[in-house]
């Protein structure tokens, strides 16, 4: 996200600093604290024009904010796999009541 705005580095472009493949439940909810942090702060000092200027992304130039939209939609599609990971598992999963 960050290499389309050159805004902050990217903490996960060096793969020395990529988590191991396996983690417990309390490494993968520090990863996953850590990533929802780095974006925030990619998003909250993002400045407007950038919302509104092209970036190259799937071999296509679009606006800034398209990109935020897609990289949503990403995680949202994850959070379903996960739900049906944890269900298959027999855990019942916390509730979603969405915005």
């Amino acid at each position: 996200l960050a290499n389309h705005f050159e805004l902050k580095n990217n903490p996960y472009e060096d793969k020395s600093t990529r988590p191991p493949i396996e983690m417990n439940k309390e490494a993968v909810i520090v990863e996953v604290n850590k990533m929802y942090s780095y974006v925030f702060d990619v998003i909250r000092d993002l400045p407007t024009e950038k919302l509104f200027a092209p970036v190259e992304f799937a071999k296509d130039n679009i606006p800034g904010w398209r990109l935020l939209y897609a990289m949503d939609n990403h995680i949202i599609h994850h959070r379903g796999s996960c739900l049906v990971y944890i269900r298959l598992k027999d855990i019942k999963p916390i509730g979603y009541y969405g915005w």
